[in-house]
């Protein structure tokens, strides 16, 4: 995966505001966690209003900071939920792991890049 947005590109949404940006990667890491353990419980148990709903949140919350990849895994996620079709959901669940674990290890490098 490549992570289509760049250091200055992702300032520049931030109104060039390092701090803001800075918090809301601290905020982003420290919540994302949590919330896609509600989604893979929601895949294990097959519930796919929940699927939906986490799906959408984590979707938005991926969207700060890109709509790539990790956006897009995301997405198809929230939308087998709402189509309630869960038909490879397991697959697509791992697939969104990879992506997310990239965006986060982008988050983490791009921050040690600004307090360094």
């Amino acid at each position: 995966m490549t992570i289509h947005i760049s250091k200055e590109q992702l300032l520049e949404n931030f109104m060039d505001d390092e701090e803001l940006l800075l918090e809301s990667v601290d905020l982003f890491l420290s919540r994302v966690e949590g919330r896609y353990k509600d989604l893979d419980e929601a895949v294990k148990a097959k519930n796919e209003q929940t699927v939906m709903e986490t799906g959408h949140t984590i979707k938005g919350m991926v969207a700060i900071f890109e709509t790539g990849e990790a956006f897009e895994a995301a997405k198809i996620l929230e939308f087998m939920g709402r189509n309630k079709n869960l038909d490879g959901v397991d697959e697509a669940l791992k697939d969104f792991r990879v992506k997310l674990d990239e965006l986060c290890q982008y988050l983490t490098d791009l921050k040690k890049e600004f307090e360094g």
